[in-house]
Formats: C-alpha cells, sequence, structure tokens
C-alpha cells in the first residue's frame, strides 16, 4: 500500500495517496518513513495540522529522519519560529551532516 502510495503521490493524485497510506500504516502502525510520506501528500492537499501532526508522530517513532527535520525547520522558519527550527536542523544534522535539505535550512537561518 505504501508503495501505491508513493506511486500515486508521484502522480500528484495526492487523496489516492493519502488513503493508501493510512492503509499501510493500519498494517504498521510505526513505520516513521510511511508516515513522512503521508505527511508529503497532506502538505500537498493544504492539510497543515494533519500534516505536521503525522510529521511529529514519525519523529517520535524514528527521531533520526533527517527529511523529517528538513521539514519541521522549514515549518518553524516559515512560522518564525527560529529556535524551534534550530533544534531540527542540529538533530538532524547530527544524524546526517551532509544533507543538503538540513544544510539549506541551516543557510535559511
Amino acid at each position: 500500500y505504501a508503495a501505491l502510495g508513493v506511486a500515486l503521490a508521484a502522480r500528484g493524485r495526492h487523496a489516492d495517496a493519502v488513503a493508501e497510506f493510512h492503509r499501510a500504516l493500519a498494517l504498521d502502525p510505526d513505520h516513521a518513513p510511511g508516515m513522512m510520506d503521508l505527511t508529503r501528500s497532506l502538505m500537498a492537499l493544504d492539510r497543515f495540522e494533519e500534516a505536521f501532526a503525522w510529521q511529529e508522530r514519525a519523529l517520535a517513532v524514528d527521531p533520526t529522519l533527517p527529511g523529517a527535520r528538513a521539514t519541521a525547520a522549514g515549518r518553524y522558519n516559515v512560522w518564525e519560529l527560529h529556535d524551534h527550527a534550530w533544534r531540527h536542523v542540529r538533530a538532524g544534522l547530527r544524524l546526517a551532516p551532509t544533507d543538503p535539505s538540513l544544510l539549506s535550512q541551516a543557510i535559511l537561518l
């Protein structure tokens, strides 16, 4: 189901992708990468609060997700909550010091 969700999201069919990601997470509720895939599709649908809840859940399950850290930093940067953004950038860079998305967030801060 997760692979189908990724394929649907790649085609811009985010509503359908969300349904597939939920099906996948029903089978494996602690699959943090699947939660991040769901987060991206929810963001594409402007369902930001739901997306951020899934993102936070993904980070609670697996705090080593650098992509999730970059997304969180970007969100907090846009909201001008720079201390929160730095927290995510620092945590992500400790795990993946050359991650381009984290480095770009660090530059923006």
